[in-house]
């Protein structure tokens, strides 16, 4: 009876300690997701040039919300207000964007969590695009809605 106890007690403490390390771990991860980039991913000077190029090859349904959100800096109700559509459709069109972009931008060997790389837009693509780059996007994404509204219209 004394060596079972011993070994219960034993191996609740290896459990606890283990959980208490990966909370640790865990809130670690959440602290940095939190200030907007973890320690393994890139950096925005590194994926800028990347994140146009990748924006530029995104179709017109995943560029126009992403243009309009994190580069004009609209809010997802404006966003769908101006596209037509609910800001739910909008919120997975933007999830499906940045994945996108993620996913390009880890075939050109830059590696950013989604977490980060929409921290990163939001906080740096407005300030850091250059005027001709938003002016080109703009046009791109305002070709898009206007290719579109006379086939609505008929």
């Amino acid at each position: 009876m004394a060596g079972w106890l011993h070994r219960t007690a034993v191996n609740a403490s290896i459990d606890k300690v283990r959980q208490d390390r990966s909370r640790a771990e865990r809130e670690q991860v959440a602290v940095e997701l939190a200030e907007g980039v973890r320690e393994d991913d890139a950096t925005w000077e590194e994926i800028e040039t990347e994140v146009d190029r990748a924006i530029n090859t995104l179709p017109d349904d995943l560029r126009e919300p992403l243009v309009l959100h994190f580069l004009e800096g609209k809010e997802q109700l404006v966003v769908a207000a101006e596209l037509g559509m609910s800001r739910w459709a909008v919120a997975r069109r933007l999830d499906k964007g940045v994945e996108r972009l993620r996913g390009d931008l880890r075939q050109a060997g830059v590696v950013v969590s989604v977490a980060a790389l929409a921290a990163l837009l939001s906080t740096n693509a407005a300030q850091a695009a250059s005027a001709t780059v938003v002016a080109a996007l703009g046009r791109l994404s305002l070709a898009g809605i206007q290719s579109e509204a006379p086939a609505a219209a008929a």
